[in-house]
């Protein structure tokens, strides 16, 4: 200690000028300005000090005094500030960054199957939506509207739902209209149902009448009810002709029969006919094909005479053609 010392942080006078510790001490520190209050100052406002002057750091890495969120020590979200102050602003690794998906084909919906990129901002050609179900069509997404299309348009998992009038499975466009001609006789007096629809009643073995309808893609079923006011036989001879062209006949196996029904509901559709049998056809050669080729519109289509098990008497009998129409 001497007028000729120098000056250093020592709680001494060490030159003899009357001051302790000055400012000028030569192993001053220097201090930076923490306006904000979060421990980084600014290295644009420094002092020099042998102790902290209040309100100032020996850290000078803050780039924004004026923020305390905003610090090399903050954790970096998506709000437009370089809050960690590494010099990016909003990078993908941001705490809050989305997840956006791949939208290929533009329609404001993207694929979750698909790669996905982490960002702040929506990069170009993905969104932030993940339910779209085909992301080849930008006509085929959540926001779209059901059309009658074959396509599950609106992304729900149906496909072409309110355009089923019928209740049949098939939707309205890919209904297909056909002219179903049902021809038939019944020894001796019969009635028919389409689909449950009733027709009748018809009379007579010798002479066959016709049922024209229109029918539609899906699945159909022909139900008759015959029997004899005589001899107690009720054969039946039936054929079905669909756009003209003559698709099943009775003795091709195609037709079932019961000579018993106790239900109500055995013309219709979904009737479970499994207990049925199939009727057996009468031929010339057994002695037993007791109208010979009547009708001859019948016959000549190569339509057979049919019973329940034999060629004999059997009362009352129904039978039952289902069938499907594409």
């Amino acid at each position: 200690v001497n007028p000729g010392a120098v000056e250093v942080c020592n709680g001494l006078d060490d030159d003899c000028d009357g001051a302790v510790d000055p400012d000028t001490s030569a192993d001053a520190g220097t201090w930076y300005a923490d306006g904000d209050g979060d421990g980084y100052g600014d290295a644009g406002t420094s002092v020099a000090s042998c102790t902290r002057p209040s309100g100032y750091v020996s850290d000078a890495t803050d780039c924004d005094d004026g923020n305390a969120d905003v610090n090399p020590g903050a954790v970096e979200v998506c709000n437009g500030l370089d809050d960690d102050c590494d010099g990016v602003v909003d990078p993908d690794t941001s705490a809050d960054a989305a997840t956006w998906y791949l939208d290929a084909d533009l329609d404001g919906y993207g694929d979750a199957s698909a790669a996905t990129v982490t960002a702040c901002e929506e990069p170009t050609g993905y969104t932030d939506d993940d339910t779209d179900c085909d992301d080849t069509d930008a006509d085929v997404n959540p926001g779209a509207t059901e059309t009658c299309n074959g396509v599950d348009d609106d992304c729900d998992g149906s496909t072409d739902e309110g355009f089923d009038d019928d209740g049949d499975g098939i939707a309205n466009c890919f209904e297909i209209e056909y002219d179903v001609d049902f021809i038939a006789s019944v020894d001796d007096d019969w009635e028919g149902y389409i689909d449950g629809t009733y027709y009748g009643p018809y009379p007579g073995w010798s002479t066959s009448d016709t049922i024209s309808v229109t029918l539609d893609s899906g699945e159909h079923t022909i139900a008759v009810y015959g029997w004899d006011t005589g001899r107690v036989i009720s054969g039946f001879i039936a054929a079905v002709q669909v756009d003209g062209v003559t698709e099943y006949l009775t003795g091709d196996g195609s037709w079932l029969v019961a000579d018993e029904v106790t239900t109500a509901d055995w013309m219709d559709v979904d009737y479970d006919d499994s207990s049925w049998t199939t009727p057996t056809p009468c031929d010339t050669a057994t002695g037993t094909y007791y109208w010979g080729s009547s009708p001859s519109d019948l016959t000549g289509l190569g339509a057979w005479w049919v019973w329940h098990t034999t060629c004999t008497d059997l009362g009352d009998s129904y039978y039952r053609l289902d069938f499907k129409l594409p």
